[in-house]
């Protein structure tokens, strides 16, 4: 399929995915120079571990239990506080210092949990090792948060005693926990992407209403942009952002220089139209933003849907259709009466002439004799006397 109005929604969707993948990158690596991952995982632990009259002193022995240590930031153990300050509200005040690592597993915390002032135990020769390990219900009351212990004492009693249950559960609790930790960190990176979605247009210039013109009225931009996003949707979005940035062929960034017919000009000179023109740059700008917003998963994948949509063709006939003209076709069957209804009413035959240099068939000449006209001829000797 070849229309020009679906090659522009094309461009403009690879564009907006193009500028999605520009902002994410930019995103991603302010969380990473920041540590919004390891600031959130501290601040999620701090509040489930957090005890009204012993206060963080569960999280701080969690992170000397044996299992944690060895998993915590290394550059930052030497200068991170046992536990984060608090703020005047009572809420902690993490930092980019924060020892924590970006992920911990929920198996492994749940192990240390249970694990906290854990003695190692010595069991004589041909001894039971059960009968010195210590209980679970003595491993929670050893836990120094009085929220932990009775939330890990109602799923102990849930679990009927059952150990395996037990632990499925509890780690099932710490992961719930780290759902919230998950949408505290999303709800941070979409404001920040709000903020570098208006810069990144603002500062490319990246207006949607240009751009969709440039493609309408140059084929030739148009093709070109077209071919450009079919390869990198063949590639799997595996695209270096910075390089096809470079090679868009539509008109992005700034001039200093102002005329009216310029796209990358700014929209101020002496004339009474300037308020209309200044308008539709803005109008140009918000959609991009907007656009950007959404994400370059939701872009790679509108990008995949109008790709197929432009490379699908006229779908085959059906097996029961009858072709008329160019595109058109009618099916037998229950609706033969109301298509042929249609045709005798445009003046057309729905009867197939046969061709000139073919005479009709009778009814029944098959070329061989009918089965039912099919008799066994009496050969002379059987004949009666």
């Amino acid at each position: 399929m070849n229309f020009p109005a679906l090659d522009v929604a094309l461009g403009l969707v690879f564009v907006f995915f193009i500028l999605a993948l520009v902002c994410s990158g930019i995103n991603e690596a302010i969380a990473s120079a920041l540590r919004w991952r390891a600031q959130f995982l501290e601040r999620g632990l701090w509040e489930l571990l957090q005890d009204p009259t012993r206060g963080a002193e569960g999280l701080e022995k969690l992170k000397e239990h044996p299992l944690i240590k060895p998993m915590l930031f290394p550059k930052n153990k030497d200068v991170a506080a046992a536990s984060p300050p608090l703020r005047e509200d009572g809420r902690p005040k993490t930092s980019r210092k924060t020892d924590f690592p970006s992920y911990l597993p929920s198996r492994t915390v749940v192990t240390a949990l249970l694990g906290l002032n854990q003695q190692a135990v010595s069991v004589a020769r041909d001894a039971d090792i059960k009968e010195e390990l210590r209980k679970l219900d003595d491993s929670i009351k050893q836990i120094p948060s009085e929220p932990v212990q009775q939330a890990l004492t109602a799923l102990l009693h849930s679990a009927q005693g059952d150990a395996v249950a037990f632990r499925r559960s509890a780690e099932q609790w710490y992961d719930d926990q780290m759902e919230r930790v998950s949408g505290w960190y999303r709800r941070r990176i979409q404001r920040v992407l709000y903020v570098l979605a208006a810069v990144v247009a603002l500062t490319l210039n990246a207006d949607s209403l240009q751009i969709a013109e440039r493609l309408w009225v140059e084929p030739s931009v148009r093709d070109s942009l077209v071919n450009q996003a079919q390869n990198v949707e063949g590639a799997a979005g595996e695209a270096d952002p910075t390089a096809q940035l470079e090679a868009l062929p539509v008109p992005l960034g700034w001039h200093l220089e102002t005329t009216r017919d310029d796209p990358q000009g700014f929209p101020v000179y002496g004339d009474p139209n300037m308020i209309w023109d200044l308008l539709a740059k803005l109008l140009g700008l918000s959609v991009t933003a907007v656009a950007i917003t959404f994400g370059a998963p939701f872009w790679f994948d509108t990008l995949s849907k109008v790709a197929r949509l432009r490379n699908s063709g006229a779908p085959p006939p059906a097996s029961d259709a009858v072709r008329r003209g160019e595109g058109e076709e009618t099916r037998r069957g229950e609706s033969a009466a109301l298509a042929t209804a249609l045709l005798e009413a445009r003046g057309e035959s729905t009867e197939t002439e046969a061709p000139e240099d073919e005479a009709p068939r009778p009814q029944g000449a098959t070329g061989e004799e009918p089965a039912r006209k099919r008799r066994r001829r009496r050969r002379p000797e059987d004949a009666p006397p």
